[in-house]
Parts: structure tokens; sequence; C-alpha cells
């Protein structure tokens, strides 16, 4: 059977690649490194979206809130006492969403809780 497509002169390499040492490399030797960039990056988000707190609500609420922990996608929030927990829950909470959703459109934003403490 002959070939629809003739290959025309020769096959084509890197030009750093000089043909004496294998191309592939072994999943113990990939794995490792991979996890730790993967886990870099979630660490960096969770703190990055921990630190925008303060912007993101302003002066006056974030000096009677603080976001405490980002973990599978739920913000958790301290606030100082009852009246601005259900300010927050039932007034704010979306706006406060878009508002991290915009600046961090990579990360996966489900929702946010408030506790008092």
């Amino acid at each position: 059977m002959t070939d629809k497509f003739p290959r025309f002169g020769r096959r084509k390499h890197s030009r750093f690649y000089d043909g004496t040492e294998t191309t592939s490399r072994s999943l113990k030797e990939i794995l490792p490194k991979l996890i730790h960039r993967i886990d870099q990056n979630a660490s960096n988000r969770s703190s990055d979206v921990l630190q925008s707190w303060g912007d993101v609500v302003g002066h006056p609420l974030s000096t009677m809130s603080k976001a405490r922990s980002f973990v599978d996608g739920v913000l958790t929030v301290h606030v100082a006492n009852s009246t601005l927990l259900s300010l927050l829950k039932q007034h704010e909470k979306m706006k406060i969403l878009e508002s991290l959703r915009k600046r961090f459109p990579g990360v996966t934003i489900k929702t946010i809780t408030f506790r008092i403490g």
C-alpha cells in the first residue's frame, strides 16, 4: 500500500536535540514538581483572596470583620457582632461575592460564611 502523503526530506527535530538522549521522562520525576507547583498556585490564590478582603468591603466594614480562611471555594469571615453579621449576610453578601469574582476570575468562589468572633 502506498502513502497518500509521501514524506519529503528528513524528519523534523528540535535544533537542540542531537539524538543521543531520550526525550521521555518518568512520572516519578515529573509528578512531585507538578504537584508542588499546583499547591503553590492554590495557596497563593487563597492568600490573595484573604488579603483583598479589606479592599473589597471598604474601610468601615474591614475594621469590624476579618477573612479567616478560604477552603474549597468557601470564604469564612469573622465579624465583630450579630448586627454586622445580619447586615453582611442579608444585604451585602451578593455584592461582595460579585466583587471577589470579578477581582479573581480564575478562582472559584462558591459562597461566603459569616461567623461572630
